[in-house]
Protein backbone atom coordinates (compact mmCIF):
# COMPACT_ATOMS: atom_id res chain seq x y z
CA UNK A 1 0.00 0.00 0.00
CA UNK A 2 1.57 3.42 -0.16
CA UNK A 3 2.01 5.52 2.43
CA UNK A 4 -1.07 7.97 2.44
CA UNK A 5 -3.01 4.79 2.79
CA UNK A 6 -1.16 2.80 5.68
CA UNK A 7 -1.10 5.93 7.59
CA UNK A 8 -4.53 6.17 6.89
CA UNK A 9 -5.08 2.54 7.95
CA UNK A 10 -2.99 3.36 10.88
CA UNK A 11 -5.08 6.43 12.04
CA UNK A 12 -8.28 3.84 11.91
CA UNK A 13 -6.62 1.35 14.04
CA UNK A 14 -5.46 3.81 16.69
CA UNK A 15 -8.85 5.55 17.08
CA UNK A 16 -10.59 2.28 17.31
CA UNK A 17 -7.94 0.75 19.89
CA UNK A 18 -8.82 3.41 22.42
CA UNK A 19 -9.08 2.47 25.62
CA UNK A 20 -12.94 2.57 26.50
CA UNK A 21 -14.43 5.61 27.90
CA UNK A 22 -11.19 7.76 25.63
CA UNK A 23 -14.22 9.45 23.64
CA UNK A 24 -17.84 10.38 24.64
CA UNK A 25 -19.64 8.75 21.35
CA UNK A 26 -19.31 4.83 20.79
CA UNK A 27 -17.97 3.97 16.44
CA UNK A 28 -16.32 2.13 14.58
CA UNK A 29 -13.95 4.41 12.15
CA UNK A 30 -13.32 2.82 8.81
CA UNK A 31 -10.46 3.65 5.87
CA UNK A 32 -12.23 4.54 2.83
CA UNK A 33 -11.26 6.20 -0.37
CA UNK A 34 -14.77 7.52 -1.25
CA UNK A 35 -17.10 7.68 0.84
CA UNK A 36 -21.33 7.36 0.32
CA UNK A 37 -23.60 7.01 3.04
CA UNK A 38 -27.18 7.51 2.80
CA UNK A 39 -29.43 9.47 5.31
CA UNK A 40 -30.43 6.39 7.34
CA UNK A 41 -27.14 4.95 6.89
CA UNK A 42 -26.36 8.04 9.26
CA UNK A 43 -28.65 7.40 11.80
CA UNK A 44 -25.68 5.67 13.26
CA UNK A 45 -22.35 8.00 13.44
CA UNK A 46 -19.74 7.65 11.18
CA UNK A 47 -16.09 8.13 11.41
CA UNK A 48 -14.29 7.34 8.28
CA UNK A 49 -10.77 8.03 7.77
CA UNK A 50 -9.78 8.78 4.09
CA UNK A 51 -6.05 8.95 2.19
CA UNK A 52 -6.12 12.97 1.05
CA UNK A 53 -2.13 13.84 -0.22
CA UNK A 54 0.89 13.47 0.54
CA UNK A 55 3.90 16.25 0.12
CA UNK A 56 7.41 15.44 -0.22
CA UNK A 57 10.71 17.41 -0.06
CA UNK A 58 14.28 16.96 -0.01
CA UNK A 59 15.81 17.30 3.42
CA UNK A 60 19.29 16.43 2.19
CA UNK A 61 20.90 14.06 -0.43
CA UNK A 62 20.21 10.92 1.46
CA UNK A 63 17.16 12.25 3.02
CA UNK A 64 13.18 13.20 2.67
CA UNK A 65 10.15 13.78 4.58
CA UNK A 66 6.88 13.20 3.33
CA UNK A 67 4.19 14.93 5.06
CA UNK A 68 1.02 12.49 4.84
CA UNK A 69 -2.63 14.66 5.52
CA UNK A 70 -5.67 12.23 6.10
CA UNK A 71 -9.44 13.30 6.46
CA UNK A 72 -11.50 12.09 8.86
CA UNK A 73 -15.36 12.69 8.48
CA UNK A 74 -17.62 12.44 11.57
CA UNK A 75 -21.17 12.18 10.35
CA UNK A 76 -24.31 12.13 12.08
CA UNK A 77 -28.14 12.31 10.88
CA UNK A 78 -29.75 14.70 13.47
CA UNK A 79 -33.25 14.03 14.49
CA UNK A 80 -35.34 16.18 15.90
CA UNK A 81 -33.50 18.34 18.15
CA UNK A 82 -34.71 18.46 21.83
CA UNK A 83 -35.75 22.23 22.54
CA UNK A 84 -32.82 24.84 23.91
CA UNK A 85 -32.81 27.63 25.23
CA UNK A 86 -31.50 29.85 22.17
CA UNK A 87 -31.13 27.20 19.57
CA UNK A 88 -32.61 24.26 19.15
CA UNK A 89 -29.80 22.52 17.21
CA UNK A 90 -27.49 23.25 19.66
CA UNK A 91 -28.09 20.98 22.66
CA UNK A 92 -27.60 18.13 19.47
CA UNK A 93 -24.96 19.62 17.80
CA UNK A 94 -22.59 20.89 20.55
CA UNK A 95 -21.77 17.21 21.78
CA UNK A 96 -20.79 16.31 17.79
CA UNK A 97 -18.07 19.03 18.23
CA UNK A 98 -17.02 18.42 21.16
CA UNK A 99 -15.98 14.25 19.82
CA UNK A 100 -14.68 15.74 16.75
CA UNK A 101 -12.35 18.07 19.20
CA UNK A 102 -11.74 14.69 21.34
CA UNK A 103 -10.55 12.70 18.57
CA UNK A 104 -8.29 15.71 17.62
CA UNK A 105 -6.71 15.75 20.88
CA UNK A 106 -6.33 12.05 21.05
CA UNK A 107 -4.09 11.74 17.64
CA UNK A 108 -1.90 14.97 18.92
CA UNK A 109 -1.01 13.33 21.98
CA UNK A 110 0.26 9.80 20.48
CA UNK A 111 2.29 7.91 18.16
CA UNK A 112 0.52 5.74 16.01
CA UNK A 113 0.89 1.89 17.15
CA UNK A 114 0.91 0.91 13.83
CA UNK A 115 3.36 2.89 12.00
CA UNK A 116 5.32 4.32 14.87
CA UNK A 117 8.09 6.63 12.35
CA UNK A 118 4.79 8.73 11.35
CA UNK A 119 5.45 11.94 13.50
CA UNK A 120 2.11 14.08 14.09
CA UNK A 121 2.43 17.35 12.61
CA UNK A 122 -0.80 19.43 12.50
CA UNK A 123 -4.33 19.38 11.76
CA UNK A 124 -7.20 21.59 10.43
CA UNK A 125 -10.81 21.31 10.64
CA UNK A 126 -14.10 22.22 9.68
CA UNK A 127 -16.53 22.08 12.27
CA UNK A 128 -19.38 21.36 10.90
CA UNK A 129 -21.14 21.50 7.15
CA UNK A 130 -24.10 24.28 7.25
CA UNK A 131 -25.31 22.70 3.88
CA UNK A 132 -25.38 19.04 5.36
CA UNK A 133 -27.53 20.16 8.40
CA UNK A 134 -29.92 22.45 6.45
CA UNK A 135 -30.58 19.75 3.65
CA UNK A 136 -30.49 16.65 4.86
CA UNK A 137 -30.49 17.30 8.90
CA UNK A 138 -26.76 16.11 8.98
CA UNK A 139 -23.94 16.67 11.13
CA UNK A 140 -21.14 16.71 9.05
CA UNK A 141 -16.94 17.41 10.23
CA UNK A 142 -14.37 17.31 8.45
CA UNK A 143 -11.12 16.99 10.25
CA UNK A 144 -7.19 16.59 8.29
CA UNK A 145 -4.43 15.66 10.30
CA UNK A 146 -0.88 15.48 9.06
CA UNK A 147 1.93 13.36 9.91
CA UNK A 148 5.12 13.94 8.87
CA UNK A 149 7.54 10.65 7.95
CA UNK A 150 11.67 11.61 7.48
CA UNK A 151 13.01 8.45 5.20
CA UNK A 152 16.35 7.18 3.52
CA UNK A 153 16.20 7.95 -0.44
Amino acid sequence: MSRANDIAVAVAAELNAAPEGTFSQSFTATRRHRPSYTNADAQTLRVVVIPKERTRERLDRSRHAHDIAVDIGVLQAIADAPTAEDDPLDAALDPLDDFTEEIADYLAERRLTDYATARWSGETAILWNPEALQQRREYMSLLTVTYTLAEAS
